[in-house]
């Protein structure tokens, strides 16, 4: 049986929603890929969180997000953890990502409920079953209601951490009273992991152990000094950084958004390509705009 204390303390940090790094030609570049995993670890952070939904891992075909979870867990080995999100539409599919993320090694896995069809909490709750009890992986839910609309009831949260291996959840959402709610709830045993860049402050505040979110594929030294602050004291310090890169990601949200963030990786020197469809390409324009912006806020880093 999986400790849910040990897994809390184990999995605590930093962590990047992992870019898919594509080359020139829109497939996937394990050698970009190695680049960024190398750039992120060099600056601090935790480990990834590989092929969600920074990750493209739903635009992705069933061999390629194990191709980007091969490459990823392979190059984080030894040196940072590695959480391979599973999601899928089908949960045997799931199941079989699930697998594949336990064969090469990985640390973790995750998954969003299910979506598309609205099962309801019963088969929420049977999706997760199966899942984690085909690993022995600690799992962790991927709580984002505004993107799969399901919510988890007080009910359902318990349910769930009956299941063993279920140990925590990537809080991905705005309304911290929820997710300080459900820590409540669970009696702090569970590893809150935001998902909120912007609020990862705020969500630190409330009672979470880390973050993993898009941002910090291209600014990770921020949010390991924002951790650091706040683990600290130093609220001062980690405020004034918080709100440095809130500017940032106001900035790229509103000129391509996941294009926009992707092109920022080229002010840093690790490119990462374009992004698949259906995510819009982005405007030349706005992607020169953020590549501008992002060198400015380069050049003071923390």
């Amino acid at each position: 049986m999986i400790d849910s204390s040990e897994s809390k303390r184990r999995f605590a940090g930093v962590y990047s929603a992992l870019f898919t790094a594509y080359d020139d030609q829109g497939n996937v570049s394990p050698e970009r890929i190695r680049r960024l995993v190398d750039f992120q670890l060099d600056r601090g952070l935790r480990g990834a969180f590989i092929t969600g939904s920074t990750g493209e891992g739903l635009l992705l075909t069933d061999d390629e997000r194990k191709q980007v979870a091969a490459t990823a867990v392979a190059a984080l080995k030894g040196r940072g953890l590695s959480i391979v999100h599973v999601g899928h539409t089908s949960t045997r599919a799931a199941v079989e990502l699930a697998r594949h993320a336990q064969s090469i090694g990985a640390d973790m896995v995750s998954s969003v409920p299910p979506i598309y069809y609205p099962v309801g909490p019963d088969g929420v709750l049977l999706h997760y079953r199966q899942i984690a009890e085909g690993v022995e992986l600690p799992v962790l839910v991927y709580n984002i209601p505004a993107t799969t609309g399901v919510t988890f009831s007080d009910e359902l949260w318990l349910k769930l951490f009956e299941i063993p291996n279920v140990v925590g959840m990537k809080y991905t959402a705005h309304y911290l009273f929820t997710m300080r709610n459900t820590i409540e709830l669970l009696g702090e045993r569970a590893l809150v992991l935001s998902g909120s860049d912007e609020m990862f402050l705020p969500a630190l505040v409330m009672g979470c152990d880390g973050s993993i979110g898009t941002t910090q594929n291209v600014a990770p030294e921020w949010f390991v000094r924002i951790h650091e602050s706040f683990l600290t004291g130093d609220i001062e310090t980690a405020r004034r950084l918080q709100f440095e890169v809130n500017r940032f990601i106001k900035f790229w949200l509103g000129h391509g958004r996941m294009a926009a963030v992707k092109t920022a990786a080229s002010a840093r020197g690790v490119p990462v390509g374009g992004v698949r469809p259906p995510l819009p390409p982005g405007t030349p324009e706005d992607l020169a705009a953020v590549e501008q912006f992002a060198h400015g806020l380069f050049a003071k880093v923390p």
